[in-house]
């Protein structure tokens, strides 16, 4: 009887440090997981342009960005922007209302240096179909020299962009592109969540919908511009993404 008293609990206490090692691994795993996660969303940003970004620049998710790529165009209209602006001065507008809003958020903001696709229109005041695809170039192809990209995912981000076609169409489209690293799946993910975001925001049937003059285009515009911004940091992503979404509304 003793014996078999004495079996159980040996059984029960291997049992049960069987059951906490399996717990400790899987919640090992999963915080490794969740820090990968986490890096990869955070750091391209820091790593690519150093002139555009400080030490101290906010960790920012593919989903952080969208809100606020849509919250600047509010603001940015809110604040009274409208026709008639240069690109320079709606970046510009932007950025103060985004300090003016956020100052924690935008305290270390700084203008990119490398991966700054609109400064080439800032005396422009739209972006047109022929300028909006050379941008997508431009942004696209150095990602590709820089081998921070591949081409092949560059040429499915670019067809998304500039096909005619409907939000659901292109997100179908974006889902089918495959990635091989890090930058693309972060790219992709931000790419996505803009051109969501920009669909519901142009399509709520509130200010900036009365505004949209071309919706199909807008949202492809806001995603790309954000796209090809996001190696120069996340603010840089916002507020690019915002600048290319006016500016090409206006134009049409």
């Amino acid at each position: 009887m003793k014996n078999r008293i004495f079996n159980i609990s040996i059984t029960l206490l291997l049992s049960i440090f069987v059951l906490v090692s399996c717990s400790e691994d899987s919640e090992e795993i999963s915080s490794n997981h969740s820090s990968y996660e986490t890096q990869s969303s955070v750091s391209i940003g820091k790593t690519q342009d150093n002139n555009a970004v400080g030490s101290s620049q906010p960790n920012l998710t593919s989903a952080d960005i969208g809100k606020y790529h849509n919250e600047a165009i509010n603001l940015y209209y809110r604040n009274g922007g409208g026709s008639g602006a240069t690109i320079q001065e709606i970046q510009d507008e932007i950025i103060v209302v985004m300090q003016q809003a956020y100052p924690t958020l935008m305290k270390d903001f700084k203008i990119s240096t490398d991966y700054n696709f609109i400064s080439a229109y800032y005396g422009e005041k739209s972006i047109n179909p022929t300028q909006k695809k050379d941008l997508v170039n431009a942004g696209l192809n150095k990602m590709v020299s820089e081998k921070t990209i591949t081409s092949n995912f560059a040429d499915g981000i670019k067809n998304v962009t500039l096909v005619k076609d409907t939000y659901t169409n292109k997100m179908k489209m974006l889902n089918s592109i495959k990635v091989t690293n890090n930058e693309e799946s972060y790219l992709l993910d931000t790419y996505k969540e803009v051109l969501t975001n920009s669909n519901n925001l142009w399509n709520d049937g509130g200010t900036q919908s009365a505004r949209l003059k071309c919706s199909s285009g807008v949202i492809a515009a806001d995603a790309v511009g954000a796209a090809v911004g996001l190696f120069g940091g996340p603010l840089w992503s916002i507020i690019q993404g915002a600048v290319v979404s006016i500016a090409v509304n206006e134009d049409c």
